[in-house]
């Protein structure tokens, strides 16, 4: 396999390079499971407005921790693991997914509970997910990381379109809940091996940053990162520009997502299986995008 990456990029990778395309083979396993949490969250008994949750409380999370975490990573001298740590608490949380229906609280249906896990094990998933870009661009050289990311990008959507798939067939054969439980169950042991390939990246320790006094109140901290942020951005303004394309995109496209899920399964009675090839199919368009632009990046 290693040969025809090879073969693929024109020239032999790294290491490095090599590790971080066979991880994200198996986190992307992982992903596809994952990927039925909405339907999951349906057929436990979840309300639309709950369902709505798992897309916009996350969101949320995300601003919450996002800044704390900055700080908290900028004063660590091993970055690398607290990453995998988060990485391995955000993926362990699947496990709790799987003991949802045999959990009964009065007031509390199985459904809500069940987005009450999801929502909190994003955390630790947001404070992967900021360090992971520049973990990423100590691990690949510059002149390689178009290449490494793309055949990333590009090998992860053929692994979702194939596992969407197949998860979805798996879905409307087995009984509930044990089709989704052995499915959960499957998505997190090879998101161990993931983990496993991402250890074996090779990073250099960073200096650490110093950060506020932590006897400084969080509120004024969080008002000093702002106004520092709002003053690097003025000062680079193609990045500023680059922020707000995002901003006015993503709220565009994210506005009516969780309501697609909702009409799909309440109004159109897709099964398990078609949820699962609408997932494939999205993932195929995703290969060939990579795949042409790759060309273009220098």
């Amino acid at each position: 396999m290693r040969k025809l990456l090879n073969w693929a990029l024109g020239r032999p990778v790294g290491n490095n390079s090599w590790f971080l395309v066979v991880e994200i083979f198996w986190a992307t396993i992982y992903g596809s499971a994952q990927a039925f949490n909405g339907a999951y969250a349906i057929h436990l008994g979840a309300s639309n407005t709950v369902v709505s949750l798992l897309s916009s409380v996350p969101a949320l999370m995300a601003a919450v921790v996002m800044l704390p975490a900055a700080r908290f990573l900028q004063s660590r001298h091993n970055r690398k693991r607290w990453l995998l740590g988060s990485l391995l608490a955000s993926r362990a949380g699947t496990l709790l997914f799987v003991l949802v229906p045999f959990v009964h609280i009065q007031g509390l249906s199985q459904g809500t509970l069940f987005v009450i896990i999801v929502v909190l094990w994003t955390a630790p998933a947001h404070f992967f997910n900021l360090g992971f870009i520049p973990f990423l661009s100590q691990a690949v050289k510059p002149e390689n990381r178009a290449d490494v990311f793309s055949t990333r990008n590009a090998l992860s959507g053929a692994i979702l379109a194939l596992f969407n798939f197949l998860f979805g067939k798996w879905l409307v054969q087995a009984p509930f809940p044990a089709n989704y439980q052995a499915m959960f169950v499957v998505g997190f042991l090879f998101s161990l091996v993931s983990l496993y390939y991402l250890g074996k990246v090779n990073v250099s320790e960073v200096p650490t940053v110093s950060v506020p006094n932590a006897a400084t109140p969080f509120w004024r901290s969080l008002t000093q990162q702002w106004t520092a942020l709002r003053t690097g951005l003025s000062k680079v303004p193609g990045f500023n520009q680059i922020i707000i394309n995002t901003f006015l995109h993503s709220f565009g496209m994210w506005l009516a997502a969780p309501l697609y899920l909702l009409y799909f399964v309440r109004y159109l009675n897709a099964s398990d299986s078609w949820l699962g090839l609408f997932g494939s199919i999205g993932s195929l368009t995703t290969i060939f995008g990579f795949l042409f632009w790759r060309r273009f990046i220098v």
